[in-house]
């Protein structure tokens, strides 16, 4: 899943998106996941909260999904971490690009990971 996300690295944000005209954040999770060859999954950051298993802190593979309250206190974001304390996620600012999950900001707003079965 993680590969199929690389192939979609600066790919512009677009809210709902979920293609190579520009992609929002769970519309990024969904399509690697597709292209990864999974099965149909929900398609919001707070759906997908609610699928898989949790996954404690410290302990995220390569592929789970790590999710994030950037406004608010509900889940509004989702990236998918490369199991070394990165995450690629589509940034509204920036598009699809890689984060340090140890970056400030996104230890505030961390919220916990998932791990989703085939």
């Amino acid at each position: 899943m993680v590969d199929a996300a690389e192939r979609y690295l600066g790919v512009t944000y677009r809210y709902g998106g979920e293609d190579r005209k520009g992609m929002d954040c769970s519309g990024l999770v969904w399509r690697a996941w597709m292209d990864a060859g999974g099965d149909e999954i929900p398609r919001t950051s707070r759906q997908l909260f609610q699928t898989g298993i949790a996954v404690a802190p410290g302990q995220e593979r390569r592929g789970d999904l790590v999710f994030f309250a950037t406004s608010g206190k509900s889940v509004n974001h989702v990236g998918i971490t490369d199991g070394r304390g990165r995450f690629i996620h589509a940034s509204s600012s920036r598009g699809v690009v890689w984060d340090e999950l140890g970056e400030t900001y996104w230890i505030t707003h961390y919220r916990g990971a998932r791990r989703l079965h085939r």
